[in-house]
């Protein structure tokens, strides 16, 4: 009754939805999905300390839940705990199911904070280390492993070009942006960042304004073309909205203060 009350009350009204999914979680305590609403809650009004308060012990103590588990590894990235996310990650056992991606992305997410967090400490062989690892496909988290033709890793090669640059490693700077200027494709996605700040290291920045201005043009409703933009220009981004954010973009605004 309060978990479905809670599903009727507007988004507007935040407070009486959690408190309605307080009470269900009261009453039964051992039930996974009124914790997992209730966490979302929590989430969806950008709460994630009080997020992780619930998700965290119903956990530990459903440790082969898997579902709450994966919720529980989001929980600790939104809380900035990355190493912690990372060790929940490699106890899960995902069971595979038709695009069953988030324990992958959630584990790449973790990866490769870890490495931004190792190259804000200059620490660049340990960052590499996660880097390489972040490219992995654990079987553990129920997604199989796409062909290699079909994976972008133009972020993962410009953090590593990146490290190469800062350690005068010029020949694999140098293999490392012709990697992503490979990756040819205009598909309105925030990754498209990646290859304008390529092209930008090239000589190429008014090349890059004018391919993202026609970007913007092809497709007008596209607020993330518009955010690559004036990110790249380091101009003030147009907004987006924390439901709006995906791996690629909190990662990519943190790899922006390292350029």
């Amino acid at each position: 009754f309060y978990a479905g009350s809670a599903n009727l009350v507007e988004e507007s009204k935040g407070n009486e939805k959690i408190a309605n999914l307080q009470r269900a979680v009261q009453l039964d305590k051992g039930q996974w999905r009124y914790h997992k609403l209730l966490t979302e809650a929590f989430i969806a009004q950008k709460k994630y300390d009080q997020a992780l308060l619930v998700v965290e012990p119903f956990y530990r103590g459903h440790p082969n839940d898997y579902i709450m588990g994966m919720l529980y590894a989001k929980t600790l990235l939104l809380n900035s705990k990355f190493k912690e996310s990372d060790a929940v990650l490699k106890k899960l056992n995902v069971i595979p199911f038709e695009g069953a991606t988030e324990g992958r992305e959630l584990y790449r997410e973790a990866k490769l904070m870890q490495a931004i967090g190792e190259m804000q400490k200059k620490n660049y062989s340990a960052a590499l280390k996660f880097i390489n690892e972040s490219k992995l496909w654990p079987v553990n988290l129920g997604v199989g492993k796409p062909y290699d033709e079909d994976i972008d890793t133009r972020l993962e090669d410009w953090m590593t070009y990146l490290i190469y640059e800062r350690t005068k490693k010029a020949e694999l700077a140098k293999s490392s942006l012709e990697k992503i200027n490979k990756v040819k494709n205009n598909s309105p996605q925030p990754i498209q960042l990646v290859t304008a700040w390529a092209m930008e290291k090239q000589g190429q920045k008014d090349e890059a304004v004018q391919w993202l201005d026609q970007l913007i043009q092809k497709y007008p409703q596209n607020r993330m073309m518009r955010w690559v933009k004036s990110t790249f220009l380091k101009q003030s981004a147009d907004s987006i909205g924390e439901d709006e954010k995906n791996t690629t973009i909190r990662l990519l605004e943190q790899i922006k203060e390292l350029n």
